[in-house]
């Protein structure tokens, strides 16, 4: 369960808060008026729908529906919880919180022990790597890899004895406790006692997106197996939701409207020597729908970049499982001949990269390929195989213009009519497009309804003139359900003496929030005649 945070505080954070200026450095605002406006970060658009007012401290999108107040919006595009939220403003400001239990207060405590536990784990690898007579031969290792000096520095690579417990034994000196460390994801208990997690490795720090160092990496130096281990998931890490070299990458992501996707730390700090600075790295996981999400906050384009082995044939094509899933256009690029994105930049140099990079296939065309070359299309059956398997590929795509150019291609390569694979491609369609229709007939909003929706709006918009009225009305006005849960937050809001657009509560709901956020921002319909 979540720590919770006083009512008060949670109060005074959202206030002492700029959401102007915390959102602007995500999204170029401009004032109109009392508020103001800009380009959606959540969803792609070129017309602005995006507003934030500083008056009320909400923002909502117009155009894809997202909403909320200062907290959620550091949530969405920092990939943090509720509480992290609060405690990275809270940072900000310089505000210490009060937590209702001592469990919550404890839960606080462990996760800063956590990172102050990594960040001195950091030094200690780096100082070993860098200093130390210990890490001469992970650093020549390294230099001999192609990764200057600089790049030690900048990506604060470091190096872990072989001995065991080196690292254990430093903490310790520092104050930490066994059950701290192994919490930290930095001790494993073993025959021989509590032992350093990393041994003889060179040691790659992964950070969040605040910077902080959240977790490790290692390479085993020489030969032995695994060739690579990571900090096993802890209160600050998960695999799933993280990747390397996020936080450093971030601005020139936003510049460029276009991350690239590899799978090693080495091609990472490779490509950024070569001024590529727009890449991160899975840590040894699939890409997951949470990467892609966390993606979509900064590109619209993301390039899968993985080498041209079989395991990375089979991590492109996991991608197909994004399409039309995803806010962001997928590419694949295979890389030739056996090698990994660190050798090619060495061998061919950054503008044979960049190159490729600029080739790389639509994720639809590359899987349509894919699905062909493993069909014998030179029978009969292997043809009416392969055709059924790319149509379902086609079915998932959102746009009728890709559906169209796809089918097209099919055509032709197939000598079969455009008509009868539209005919095929319907039939596809016809279940969950029937499941679709039957969702939004549930859901259109009735004349009644939409009533309700503007007395609600008058509520939230004017308090003080018709909040109270609304009330007095009562809770059977309302007949819908979302409805009817405004009107308990408006009259709970009342009751306690609270700003009714306090979102606070709602965080655990958030279709509630982004609707509240909505008819909090929505001009009355009265004022648009």
């Amino acid at each position: 369960m979540a720590a919770k945070i006083r009512d008060d505080d949670l109060a005074q954070i959202r206030e002492s808060s700029d959401l102007v200026e915390i959102i602007s450095s995500h999204v170029n605002l401009k004032k109109t008026g009392r508020i103001f406006k800009g380009l959606c970060p959540f969803h792609k658009e070129k017309t602005p729908s995006f507003v934030v007012d500083p008056q009320k401290q909400l923002f909502h999108c117009f155009g894809c529906g997202e909403g909320g107040d200062v907290f959620t919006f550091l949530m969405k595009t920092e990939n943090l919880d509720f509480v992290e939220a609060v405690e990275v403003l809270a940072s900000k400001l310089g505000h210490k919180i009060a937590y209702e239990s001592q469990k919550d207060d404890q839960k606080a405590s462990k996760r800063e022990r956590i990172k102050k536990a990594n960040l001195l784990a950091q030094r200690y690898f780096s100082y070993l790597l860098t200093q130390a007579e210990a890490g001469k031969r992970a650093q020549d290792y390294l230099l001999k890899r192609g990764i200057t000096k600089d790049s030690i520095e900048k990506f604060s690579l470091g190096f872990s004895p072989a001995s065991g417990r080196a690292l254990f034994e430093s903490l310790l000196k520092k104050g930490f406790s066994q059950k701290e460390l192994a919490s930290a994801g930095l001790v494993t208990e073993s025959e021989r006692g509590p032992l350093d997690l990393f041994r003889g490795r060179i040691i790659f720090p992964i950070t969040d997106l605040k910077g902080d160092t959240i977790a490790f990496g290692g390479r085993i130096l020489g030969e032995g197996l695994p060739k690579y281990i990571n900090t096993p998931e802890t209160d600050l890490f998960r695999k799933g939701l993280t990747l390397y070299n996020l936080k450093p990458a971030k601005g020139e992501m936003v510049a460029a409207n276009k991350v690239i996707v590899v799978e090693g730390y080495t091609d990472v700090i490779t490509l950024s020597q070569a001024g590529i600075g727009n890449v991160v790295a899975t840590l040894g996981t699939a890409l997951t729908g949470e990467h892609l999400n966390l993606l979509s906050r900064f590109v619209e384009k993301v390039i899968l970049v993985f080498d041209s082995d079989k395991a990375g044939k089979a991590a492109a094509e996991r991608g197909v499982g994004f399409l039309g899933q995803s806010k962001v256009d997928i590419y694949v690029a295979t890389l030739p001949n056996d090698l990994d994105p660190a050798d090619f930049i060495l061998r061919r140099g950054a503008e044979e990269f960049s190159r490729f990079i600029d080739g790389a296939a639509p994720l639809a065309e590359y899987s349509i390929k894919r699905i062909l070359a493993k069909h014998d299309l030179k029978s009969l059956t292997g043809q009416k195989r392969a055709i059924k398997e790319v149509l379902s590929l086609i079915n998932n795509l959102e746009s009728e213009l890709e559906r169209e150019g796809y089918l097209t291609r099919l055509s032709d390569k197939f000598k079969v009519s455009f008509e009868s694979l539209l005919s095929e491609l319907k039939k596809v369609k016809g279940t969950s497009q029937a499941k679709e229709e039957e969702s939004t007939l549930k859901t259109a909003l009735s004349s009644q309804e939409r009533c309700e929706r503007e007395m609600l709006k008058m509520a939230l918009q004017e308090p003080e003139s018709f909040a109270d009225l609304i009330i007095d009305l009562g809770e059977e006005l309302f007949t819908g359900e979302l409805n009817r849960k405004v009107f308990e937050t408006i009259k709970k809001g009342r009751e306690e003496e609270r700003i009714i657009q306090d979102l606070s509560d709602l965080k655990d709901d958030p279709l509630l929030m982004r609707y509240i956020s909505a008819l909090s921002l929505e001009r009355i319909e009265a004022d648009k005649e």
